[in-house]
């Protein structure tokens, strides 16, 4: 909740950002990428100029790794990939533009989506200004992290001198990153947490909220919203392991792991499906969770993923602590992860740098120009795919001379394996810090827990389209059916369906997205309509 302190760096340090990225990459400390960004754009209304050089800096690296082809380079590439989309979803940084009205007027906060402009003004934030509402607009940043704090700070700034006079409040959440940083700004608000708690409380002024293309995930009743933020907050306590603990965790693990039977099915699964394939690291976690399940369960952590999440986050306090680092790096050789010198993992990089290369010459085949779509195979294809839209638009913005179809057939296995473990590629310890440790597309439990104290509940628009595939009508539905059960007036829950692209409402029907705004203000402000 407070600005962190980032060094900038100068015209002259720049010069040697390549190579700051070169030896993050070397080092395999992949969270020094996210701070080596930072820097280079910790400055005063930043250069075009210098944000074109950080993408194509990142994208050369890339490249560098995919023409390469060596095995041990792989996770790098992901963690480029990685940093990439993230970056991608954040095209203004910390912006947070205020278009302010007369004294006293009522705000309207717009949540732009992914790759969204906040500082170029568009049909919702024209027409807000139009009804005489004072507008605060911006587009969620998660990359560099440091730049989502400061973003945190800036708005809570412009909401508070917004806030005068009575002024109440009316939320436009676009899409899914719009849901999400919606979520956890209301979170942060209700329960009166940096940097929100000197704004007037959540409940007292917020008057109406418009959901563009969204909510995205499941209908969640304000008991059940409550039960999981419980849980979560459960999940989340001071529990820390000792260090006698967290040596003795290490060693039974390692005694597991290292066992006949385990390492047979670990060399099956490397034969079964292509090495480093999303397939293979999901069956590889899987079979990894076999192992660790129960032995997470006798040091009181669930049996699960999450519970490998909330080991790690007990332990971080012994990361450097030269034991606890040496056995990490020793469970790391068995599995042949980040496992330089480890026999197990020479003996598998010719047969892997083989497949990594007959895969690469089968990608650069077909001739994919900027337009073709790209198939992704595995669980995560769907996340796959949304990187590859969101890396598109980066790169048409940035590099507009490259292909962008053709280039991201190129990077088509990194792509993938980003998509599988997200913020973890840049290091378990770096993705508990930040909020790249949070799911993508927020907590659906800190808005219900703080929509449910909102009374009496505030009208609602469901403004969707039944040709939204990113979001379908079913998911808008069911939000909507559940606002109408929880308020006290019927004509409260509005909804207006418009035949568009997801995201792409206004520029379809401008005049029906309009009357549908225009009536939820009547209900929000009878008295000022």
């Amino acid at each position: 909740g407070e600005c962190p302190a980032i060094p900038s760096m100068s015209a002259e340090d720049f010069s040697g950002f390549g190579g700051r990225l070169r030896e993050a990459l070397d080092s395999q400390r992949y969270g020094d990428l996210e701070q080596a960004v930072a820097e280079a754009l910790w400055v005063k209304n930043v250069p075009q100029e210098r944000l074109r050089d950080v993408v194509r800096e990142l994208v050369g690296l890339l490249r560098e790794v995919v023409a390469k082809g060596r095995d041990e380079d792989f996770l790098s590439g992901c963690a480029l990939a990685h940093a990439l989309f993230r970056f991608s979803l954040s095209p203004s940084l910390d912006r947070v533009v205020t278009r302010p009205s007369r004294t006293g007027a009522h705000v309207a906060l717009i949540l732009e989506a992914a790759a969204a402009h906040a500082e170029e003004p568009t049909p919702r934030s024209k027409f807000y200004a139009a009804r005489g509402l004072t507008t605060v607009t911006t587009c969620r940043c998660i990359f560099p992290d440091a730049f989502r704090k400061y973003q945190e700070v800036q708005l809570a700034g412009e909401l508070q001198e917004a806030f005068v006079e009575g002024a109440r409040l009316v939320v436009h959440i676009c899409g899914r990153h719009g849901h999400a940083m919606w979520c956890h700004v209301a979170g942060l608000w209700e329960r009166r947490q940096k940097p929100f708690q000197r704004l007037p409380p959540l409940r007292a002024c917020l008057a109406a909220v418009v959901w563009e293309c969204g909510p995205p995930e499941e209908a969640l009743p304000p008991r059940e919203a409550a039960a999981l933020q419980e849980e979560r907050r459960a999940a989340a306590g001071p529990r820390e392991l000792t260090l006698d603990e967290a040596l003795r965790m290490q060693r039974e693990l390692y005694a597991q792991f290292s066992r006949d039977e385990f390492m047979d099915r670990l060399e099956d699964l490397e034969e079964t499906h292509k090495m480093g394939s999303a397939k293979f690291i999901a069956a590889r976690n899987k079979l990894f969770l076999e192992v660790q399940a129960p032995i997470l369960v006798r040091y009181g952590f669930e049996g699960s993923h999450r519970g490998v999440v909330q080991m790690l986050g007990a332990a971080a306090r012994w990361n450097g602590h030269a034991d606890y680092k040496r056995n990490v790096e020793r469970l790391n050789c068995l599995l042949g992860i980040n496992a330089e010198g480890s026999s197990e993992h020479d003996r598998r990089v010719g047969d892997a740098r083989k497949d990594l290369v007959s895969a690469q010459k089968q990608q650069a085949q077909p001739s994919a120009e900027n337009g073709d779509a790209i198939q992704y195979e595995g669980d995560t294809a769907g996340m796959a795919s949304c990187m590859d839209a969101c890396l598109r638009s980066l790169l048409a913005r940035h590099m507009p001379e490259a292909s962008p179809g053709k280039m991201l057939l190129e990077l088509k296995a990194y792509v993938l394996g980003a998509s599988v473990r997200g913020a973890f590629w840049l290091g378990d310890d770096y993705a508990l810090r930040t909020d790249s440790g949070r799911p993508l597309w927020g907590d659906p439990a800190d808005w219900a827990a703080a929509d449910a104290a909102v009374q009496p509940r505030v009208p609602r628009l469901f403004l969707h389209s039944g040709e939204d595939e990113v979001v379908p009508r079913r998911a808008v539905e069911a939000h909507a059916r559940l606002a109408e059960e929880q308020q006290s007036s019927s004509g409260d829950v509005l909804r207006q369906e418009v035949q568009a692209q997801h995201l792409r409402l206004w520029q379809a029907s401008r005049l029906v997205c309009e009357q549908a705004v225009a009536a939820l203000l009547k209900r929000a402000f009878p008295l000022k309509e």
